[in-house]
């Protein structure tokens, strides 16, 4: 046993020193089952840690209780590498296939009482904060990545970023948002703003054409209470195909399309074969004319050819002037129209 009383004396020790063992097989080498390392501002103010049986290092501070527990990492640097202030390796073989999960990190924020919570508890925070004069090229808040290294095997599914929300029986969420996005603050300038940015998702080798977006849930719903483009940056309308030519296809062959070929709008309800637009209401002009730039065909039930509409000459009255135009059918075909 050393013992000293005199506050400046260096102690040097050229080997191991063990600490609850007789064989140290690092500089310093402390066995305990329990805790095996103290750390301390004062007697009331420390830090423990704990290696239990499996390996599993435990760091808890002052007051390591359920409420109080709290780990910081404060890393001043300088450089141009890429440095990292806290980084985790967890390398495992699995011993076996079934039931197998891996997790680099894994953190809970727990809250326990019975007293109301007006306030926000998060599982994870962080970011990026500009504080330099110079100018930064890029600032990523969150960086997650799914990485296929190596000799590896197949990855059937990767998820770069997975959200899912939780409730266990009689457990009550109000409002569940699996990705919320805020509204920015903002008291400087955002030159350009976007909530949520996709780029192309088209790279290397692909098997299928990629999806950008792709909603499985055939009953859900999905609302904007802003303006839609298709095609466009500056829609000025609910929705906007801002290309002509520019087709809505309908149909599980897509063979029924509407567009505008930048003088008229066309429908289409046939591109490969027959078929013809079925109107259940009236059709209003407004009092302008009606024009058919090919031969009229006739009035049909079906496409049976069965006459709709008996032989004669009908009229076609407006609003307020009275018969604007009379058409004439002949054995259920038009043979005339006559404007007034």
């Amino acid at each position: 046993m050393i013992f000293t009383q005199m506050m400046l004396v260096q102690n040097y020790f050229a080997g191991n020193v063990g600490i609850g063992t007789t064989s140290p097989s690092a500089l310093i080498h402390g066995i305990k089952t329990t805790e095996q390392l103290r750390l301390g501002y004062d007697t009331a103010n420390y830090a423990s840690f704990t290696v239990d049986s499996t390996g599993i290092l435990t760091i808890s501070p002052t007051l390591y209780t359920k409420y109080t527990k709290r780990f910081v990492v404060d890393y001043d640097s300088t450089g141009a590498a890429t440095q990292n202030a806290l980084t985790f390796y967890h390398d495992v073989t699995p011993a076996s296939s079934s039931g197998f999960a891996m997790r680099g990190i894994q953190g809970f924020t727990r809250s326990y009482g019975t007293q109301n919570i007006t306030g926000t508890i998060q599982g994870f925070q962080g970011g990026t904060i500009h504080n330099s004069t110079g100018t930064l090229a890029s600032a990523i808040g969150g960086d997650f990545y799914c990485y296929s290294a190596g000799s590896c095997g197949t990855t059937t599914s990767a998820k770069a970023v997975h959200a899912q929300l939780y409730t266990e029986a009689t457990r009550i969420i109000t409002s569940g948002y699996s990705i919320f996005l805020a509204t920015p603050t903002n008291s400087g300038t955002l030159t350009n703003t976007y909530g949520l940015y996709i780029a192309s998702q088209t790279n290397g080798t692909q098997t299928n054409t990629p999806f950008s977006v792709y909603q499985a849930g055939t009953a859900d719903r999905n609302y904007f209470a802003g303006n839609v483009g298709i095609g466009t940056t500056n829609p000025g309308k609910k929705l906007v195909i801002g290309a002509d030519n520019a087709k809505l296809g309908f149909g599980t062959g897509e063979d029924a399309s509407i567009y505008y070929d930048a003088t008229n709008l066309i429908i289409n309800p046939k591109e490969v074969g027959t078929g013809f637009v079925d109107v259940k209401g009236a059709i209003n002009a407004n009092a302008n004319d009606i024009y058919t730039t090919g031969a009229v065909k006739g009035v049909h039930k079906a496409a049976d050819g069965t006459s709709a509409v008996a032989d004669g000459t009908y009229n076609f009255d407006g609003s307020a002037s009275g018969t604007v135009a009379t058409m004439t059918i002949k054995d259920g075909v038009i043979t005339g129209i006559t404007k007034r």
